[in-house]
């Protein structure tokens, strides 16, 4: 089966797209868990990125056409204070920022639920990464004798953040 929404949030207040797995697969879950997952999650932080948020804006994307008239330039490839200006001029108009306040509180609840939830016992510290926390679920999901196919990056070896992780997978 392919389950389209939030893998990693089944609160409905946090994520309108929240997936609650056991109402979802009510006797796959209870029967012990999936016999295979297989998936590529993103490997992306849990936090707001000015990247993402103002590099699709045509405000953006209009005041780097006046600042740099002879360059493409990317909002991405500012530096900290080329990007601080582009953000003051597009936060000028009301729907801008308000659209911008939306994006950064959405991050919030975001990061307060997954700090405050006891789901995610074996995140260790650092940044709340979802590769990381598409894993545990998935482990959650799934029986011991499951077979479990994800992509994820190499710091799932090293990274202090992922021990818990590690000894559950491989110990």
């Amino acid at each position: 089966n392919i389950v389209r929404g939030n893998s990693v949030i089944d609160d409905k207040e946090v994520d309108q797209y929240g997936n609650v797995w056991k109402d979802k697969f009510s006797k796959i879950i209870n029967s012990g868990g999936f016999d295979i997952v297989i998936g590529n999650p993103p490997w992306q932080g849990v936090k707001p990125d000015v990247d993402e948020f103002f590099t699709p804006l045509k405000e953006t994307n209009l005041l780097l056409a006046t600042k740099f008239p002879n360059k493409k330039q990317k909002f991405s490839k500012l530096n900290d204070k080329q990007k601080e200006s582009i953000i003051e001029e597009c936060i000028k108009k009301k729907d801008i920022l308000t659209l911008y306040e939306k994006y950064q509180d959405k991050y919030k609840i975001q990061m307060d639920y997954f700090g405050s939830t006891s789901k995610y016992s074996l995140q260790g510290k650092g940044d709340i990464n979802l590769y990381k926390l598409f894993l545990e679920m998935s482990l959650q999901i799934t029986h011991k004798k499951s077979l479990l196919g994800l992509i994820v990056p190499a710091g799932i070896y090293l990274d202090l953040g992922t021990e818990g992780l590690r000894q559950e997978i491989f110990v």
